[in-house]
């Protein structure tokens, strides 16, 4: 059985690599940039156009044959191949901290901002998804409040996805792995007339878990996660783009590894527990963008939409015991708008002038059932953060002497945080 399936995972992985090896336009030709045009590379991340060379700034840049070679199908897994990045794993995707350069938040709001084809991503609980069809990544280092504002402290993650405009055809990834791992992707992108690029990309995940519970005799985390998206990019005439990017990602997980620690001989014992504990996650997030290039500037304006609604069941003693059992639930709706206008083109004196607010209302609830207590708790939070800011960036360019470049910047942030809380306790039913 062990031979038939091993042979199984070299011949799917063959298979994998082959057909990835064929699309030309993402390996050759970022591979092609990496060695060859890097000085032409746009950080997308930075809002003002600027190139890899010359931004002043420490920043790490993921082309899309980068992640293939190296494995790369979620955001922790970055913390192997990118310096001064870590994001550790807790059993599931509730949890996923991001820290730079050793910033970051285990709990409340991050550090680090995260970007999705220009989705901000304010809760945590998001930042655990499955990578497919990425076209690269960009990290930036360092504070980046000026243009980004809140949860910039430790730096910013812009993750773009693949673009129909950038590559056409048909692309499909079948790849097998142990412990069950199976992965499949598959993608459209083309144009559905001389105008309109139009791309639809799906992905699925499964993995039969690498943890035993001794209890029930199965895996503890057990992984199913299905993804969609879909962009659609109008190019109304030269000066005029409109582009609309949705994606969704269901994923079903199962958690925690997690088993009592015996001081007598400081090791974990079995993972041994009764009652199952699961991490389950509807997230979906849309962009529109439309962009206006007049030829000395551009104006672009960004609108997104992110909802998230999650359930957490967790066995808190982790015995085989019925003591402690927790659930928790989360809905989150995000909206945000941006209008930037900056200069184009080369010249000496650049700006940059933007406005930016956001509204981000959360539904949470927490249950624990004490049973050696006889008792019930429930804990809901009806909680809403709203939020605008204004902000200007300036750089000159030969300053004083040649090659010495001055950049000067300013933004103003006003903020509203409500929380409306309910807290009831059951006794032996009282």
């Amino acid at each position: 059985m062990k031979k038939y399936y091993y042979l199984t995972y070299i011949i799917l992985s063959f298979f994998s690599a082959e057909i990835i090896a064929q699309d030309h336009d993402l390996r050759a030709d970022s591979m092609y940039l990496d060695q060859v045009e890097l000085r032409e590379v746009v950080i997308k991340a930075s809002k003002d156009n600027v190139t890899y060379r010359s931004i002043p700034a420490s920043v790490s840049v993921m082309s899309s044959a980068d992640l293939y070679d190296n494995e790369i199908r979620t955001l922790s897994s970055v913390t192997a191949t990118a310096a001064n990045f870590f994001m550790p794993e807790y059993g599931s995707k509730l949890t996923s901290p991001v820290y730079i350069r050793g910033i970051g938040s285990r709990i409340n709001s991050p550090s680090v901002g995260l970007y999705v084809d220009y989705v901000p991503y304010f809760e945590k609980a998001a930042f655990g998804f499955d990578f497919f069809d990425i076209k690269k990544i960009e990290i930036l280092r360092g504070p980046q409040g000026t243009l980004f504002g809140r949860n910039t402290m430790g730096g910013i993650i812009n993750i773009v996805t693949l673009s129909p405009v950038d590559y056409s055809g048909t692309r499909l990834n079948v790849s097998a792995g142990t412990y069950g791992t199976v992965s499949t992707g598959a993608g459209y992108y083309g144009k559905l007339n001389s105008k309109t690029s139009f791309s639809l990309a799906v992905n699925y995940l499964h993995n039969d878990g690498f943890y035993t519970n001794e209890f029930t005799d199965k895996e503890v985390d057990r992984l199913n996660s299905y993804g969609i998206r879909n962009r659609i990019i109008v190019e109304a005439s030269e000066k005029l783009t409109i582009e609309n990017i949705a994606g969704l990602e269901m994923s079903y997980q199962g958690g925690y590894p997690y088993a009592i620690f015996n001081d007598s001989t400081k090791t974990a014992e079995n993972i041994n527990y009764n009652q199952y504990s699961s991490y389950d996650r509807v997230l979906f997030s849309d962009a529109l963008l439309v962009r206006y290039n007049h030829g000395n500037f551009e104006v672009t304006s960004t609108s997104s939409y992110q909802y998230l609604d999650d359930i957490q069941n967790i066995d808190q003693d982790f015995t085989v015991d019925s003591l402690y059992f927790v659930a928790q639930t989360q809905k989150q709706h995000m909206l945000s708008q941006e209008i930037i206008a900056r200069s184009s083109g080369s010249r000496k004196y650049n700006w940059l002038f933007g406005a930016y607010g956001f509204h981000q209302a959360f539904d949470n609830g927490v249950g624990v059932d004490a049973w050696a207590q006889k008792m019930d708790y429930l804990k809901e939070y009806d909680h809403s953060i709203s939020g605008a800011a204004l902000f200007h960036q300036s750089s000159l360019s030969d300053f004083i002497i040649k090659n010495l470049s001055l950049t000067a910047g300013l933004r103003v942030d006003t903020e509203n945080d409500r929380l409306g809380y309910f807290y009831d306790r059951t006794f032996n039913g009282n």
